[in-house]
């Protein structure tokens, strides 16, 4: 992903997406941001990916700055996956919705909801709860190793285990919180049945990027749970995901590469400022330090 990576496609826009970055398995370990980018890919809208930097205004990922048609010269930028759907999709006229009946669009947005609702909260804990280690080995923090394993330990004690206890799911033992998240991925099993994809055998719609971003990334997690093993075990739904990742990431070895260099840059930049403001400080502390010395003794 250098600096900026472009997205193939046959849409013209000033869009930038803001993204965590990739793991060495996924092409981005927040499943709303593959779930966007996947959208993007499938749609063939064409978009820049930045990763490594600040979170949105929202203080999350993914966020996006698209170039507003209505004052030349001006972005709007916009927070939350649907509401970068939505936007984009009004702006470009495209959809991969379009073919679904009534029928299908109730049963996509009721599967999508128990995903990213429910399902979510199990993914969240199967890693920042039970496998901290792995989440600050893996994920791509632009943030020494030290510090990426204490942001970790602070993330999981005030922000993850506070939100899964509101939602609910941080009151459920390991076997019933794991039973919940092997039964949505059951249920997701169920809509998809023999179907090429979620809800047509012809083309994907906005649910197979939900479910390739929620549950396709199970193919190859190196975060062993239940909930994978059963996924591994489905043969429709690894068939799904590979299907779709062809789709969208026919190019996801060139940039799971290109987008861990650049955050191996940006760590090493980010380490660099961090000697220099310790340098700095200590070097201003000890000079702070001299002057005390010598006004106490001029006092004695």
């Amino acid at each position: 992903m250098s600096a900026t990576r472009a997205s193939g496609g046959s849409h013209k826009s000033a869009l930038t997406i803001y993204t965590f970055g990739p793991t060495i398995w996924v092409v981005d370990p927040s499943p709303f941001v593959a779930k966007l980018l996947t959208w993007l890919r499938l749609a063939k809208v064409d978009f820049t990916a930045r990763c490594g930097g600040k979170s949105g205004p929202s203080g999350r990922w993914p966020w996006a700055v698209l170039a507003n048609p209505k004052c030349p010269g001006t972005c709007v930028t916009l927070t939350d996956s649907e509401r970068i759907i939505d936007a984009v999709s009004n702006e470009f006229n495209v959809s991969l919705d379009d073919h679904l009946s009534a029928a299908d669009r109730i049963q996509s947005e009721a599967t999508r909801l128990l995903i990213e609702n429910v399902l979510y909260q199990c993914v969240v804990r199967n890693r920042w709860v039970d496998h901290p280690d792995d989440v600050s080995r893996y994920y791509p923090m632009p943030l020494p190793s030290g510090l990426r394993r204490f942001l970790v330990g602070i993330l999981r004690k005030r922000v993850i285990i506070p939100m899964l206890d509101t939602h609910g799911n941080g009151d459920l033992s390991d076997a019933e919180y794991h039973r919940v998240y092997v039964d949505c991925i059951k249920h997701v099993e169920q809509v998809l049945g023999g179907k090429a994809y979620m809800l047509s055998n012809e083309r994907p719609s906005s649910l197979d990027a939900t479910v390739y971003a929620f549950i396709g990334s199970l193919l190859g997690d190196p975060i062993s749970c239940p909930a994978r093993d059963y996924f591994l075990k489905s043969a429709t739904l690894v068939a799904h995901a590979k299907r779709v990742e062809a789709l969208a990431f026919p190019d996801k070895a060139d940039w799971i590469r290109d987008g861990l260099q650049e955050v191996a840059r940006i760590r090493a930049r980010t380490t660099r400022n961090l000697l220099i403001g310790a340098a700095v400080l200590g070097t201003v502390l000890a000079a702070a330090a001299a002057v005390a010395v010598r006004w106490w003794a001029f006092r004695a």
